[in-house]
């Protein structure tokens, strides 16, 4: 504290502003690298996390439709609705597809549960 015993009032003014300018400065560069890591995450789910979800979600809503359809094509004996649940698997193939190019790191996943839902409707099917 001694320091600023022998500034005198001009310069204790001018150090001020000085520090003042210097912590703006390091608050603005701090914003802006948080600000720039904000922005690659939200690419990275724009880009790829949603539309994984989104399969995902619309698979979770065609697995029911298939069940839907099989217990009716059971109940009616229609064979119209086992076609429309092959077209409606086809479908859920198509997007587990879309979904591995989409993640590769997750494709051993994903072909465990393409492998499960084959092993599922073939039986179901049956």
């Amino acid at each position: 504290m001694s320091l600023f015993k022998h500034l005198s009032v001009k310069w204790k003014i001018y150090l001020i502003a000085l520090v003042s300018v210097l912590g703006f400065g390091a608050y603005l560069a701090f914003n802006m690298w948080v600000n720039t890591g904000n922005a690659k995450l939200l690419s990275h789910v724009r880009d790829a996390s949603f539309p994984i979800l989104e399969r995902a979600s619309a698979n979770r809503v065609k697995l029911d439709r298939i069940t839907e359809l099989l217990n009716s094509a059971v109940l009616t004996g229609e064979t119209e609705y086992i076609a429309t649940a092959s077209s409606t698997a086809a479908s859920m193939q198509d997007n587990f597809d879309k979904i591995a190019e989409l993640s590769p790191k997750t494709q051993p996943e994903i072909a465990i549960i393409k492998k499960s839902f084959d092993e599922f409707f073939t039986i179901a099917k049956k």
